[in-house]
């Protein structure tokens, strides 16, 4: 009943609002919480997305707001991202009881296959996140006194494994999920943390995996999903980017990640360490969002696919047993 309700205002809103007229609405099941519909109306195809006020609270409103305005002002300045529906000089919308929702065009394209973007795709990719970085740093934002991603000491990322293997050993978890948490906590004493400290911050899409791309043809039809936009490190946008069109069965395509690196240096400079530091990067970022007590009870989806990544980068980076 909530979601009828929910529904209805939505219809509401979006008739009253902006002037569209729902004929007809698909679910769409990728996304956090959050959630989206494509819809056909009397003025064509868009995406309908509502946030979630568990995730997007009153306080995060602003930093949504922001996000929203960057990716209506990249795709102005032709970066391929979808364009926002404004009303006012808003995309970000509200019904009658206030849930919040935007309206973007519907964008053609397929949601590429982990780790098997062609090398034309990936040099295209490679080329819209250097343009999306080269925009979103060309000074319109400013910048912030430290990312958005704490970089833990090794002391601290130990005492948080100590954690996740008390926690399992309290559920009675199997030694299979203890031995995942001594691969990287191996790991740990192998990582520089200054050689991290050293990845240029900078304002970035924080969410550039497979979900939020559509490819058509040899090339990116889309950067999608732009809400956890912020000041952060750019080179986590390319490492995460790099596994979703690399990296498939334990395997890392170095030769095909080249064509990423190829097409990000026809706007950017980019370093021949680049590549290795923003692996490790994300690596020490994500362990801990990835590596957690709740592990045990997720069997399928993303997190599966990002621990599998974490289990692959923990042997690249200090011989983990994953």
């Amino acid at each position: 009943m909530e979601t009828d309700r929910m529904w209805l205002e939505l219809t509401e809103a979006l008739r009253e609002r902006l002037g569209l007229e729902v004929a007809a609405a698909v679910p769409l099941t990728l996304g956090w919480m959050n959630r989206k519909w494509r819809i056909r109306t009397n003025r064509g195809e868009y995406v309908l997305k509502q946030y979630h006020r568990g995730r997007y609270t009153d306080a995060r409103v602003p930093e949504l707001r922001r996000a929203l305005g960057q990716q209506q002002r990249l795709h102005e300045a032709g970066l391929l991202c979808p364009k926002l529906l404004e009303r006012d000089g808003r995309v970000l919308h509200e019904t009658a009881s206030g849930e919040r929702f935007s309206v973007m065009a519907f964008c053609r394209g397929e949601v590429p296959a982990q780790g098997r973007l062609s090398p034309g795709q990936l040099h295209h990719l490679g080329r819209l996140t250097a343009e999306m970085h080269r925009l979103l740093n060309d000074g319109t934002l400013g910048s912030e006194t430290r990312p958005q991603s704490v970089l833990q000491s090794v002391a601290e990322r130990l005492d948080y494994l100590d954690g996740v293997e008390l926690a399992l050993r309290e559920q009675g978890a199997e030694d299979a999920w203890l031995r995942i948490v001594e691969s990287h906590r191996e790991t740990a004493a192998f990582i520089d943390i200054a050689e991290l400290r050293e990845s240029p911050p900078g304002w970035a899409h924080r969410d550039l995996w497979r979900d939020n791309l559509l490819v058509e043809g040899d090339g990116v039809a889309a950067l999608l999903d732009f809400d956890r936009l912020h000041y952060d490190h750019p080179e986590h946008d390319m490492a995460r980017a790099l596994l979703s069109g690399c990296y498939a069965d334990g395997i890392y395509d170095a030769d095909r990640a080249a064509h990423f690196a190829a097409g990000y240096r026809t706007v950017l400079p980019l370093p021949e360490e680049a590549e290795e530091r923003a692996l490790k990067l994300l690596y020490w970022i994500e362990c801990q969002w990835w590596i957690r007590p709740n592990m045990t009870r997720e069997g399928e989806g993303p997190p599966v696919q990002f621990r599998e990544e974490m289990a692959w980068l923990a042997r690249r980076f200090g011989g983990g047993r994953g």
